[in-house]
């Protein structure tokens, strides 16, 4: 028997479309598919192993989520690291890290996400505050997780009130 892989681990951004690799594809809207290999995101995943092993999906069902987040997710199996993610698309590989149990890439996403308020400040535009506090309330909301509203309200009090007046007004 081979030894557990430790994720996350890089198995070569190169192997990522490769045809004979491309054993699980994802569905997305409008008829797209991205195709992936399972093994890969099994030792990632333990929900893509059991739906793959056990259950022996070929398929997942992926509608929920944009092209550059599923593509985000998957090059993120595939090396180890979450080079890609961006405000645009934060939510869906975050929530795709969660639907598919990767603990790893949930802690980068939550690092992400406290890398990016340390960086808001008094003169942060209404869309880079507004992106704080909606992610925050999002995650309140479906995983429950009160750390990340209480980080954005500390945040919001140390902003100058004139900025946090405006911002409040605008919302």
């Amino acid at each position: 028997m081979a030894p557990k892989v430790c994720v996350p681990a890089d198995f070569g951004k190169h192997h990522i479309g490769a045809p004979s690799h491309g054993n699980l594809t994802f569905n997305l809207g409008e008829g797209v598919q991205i195709k992936a290999n399972s093994i890969i995101l099994s030792l990632n995943s333990p929900i893509i192993d059991d739906l793959t092993t056990n259950l022996h999906l070929t398929s997942l069902e992926a509608e929920d989520f944009s092209r550059e987040a599923v593509d985000c997710f998957i090059e993120a199996s595939y090396t180890g690291e979450i080079e890609a993610v961006t405000v645009g698309i934060f939510r869906d590989v975050n929530k795709m890290s969660r639907v598919f149990d990767v603990s790893w890439l949930v802690a980068r996403c939550e690092e992400y996400f406290v890398s990016y308020l340390e960086k808001l400040d008094s003169e942060s535009s209404y869309p880079d505050m507004l992106f704080a506090v909606e992610e925050a309330v999002y995650l309140l909301s479906t995983v429950k997780k009160r750390d990340f509203l209480e980080l954005v309200v500390k945040k919001m009090c140390r902003i100058s009130s004139t900025r946090r007046d405006s911002f409040i007004k605008e919302y």
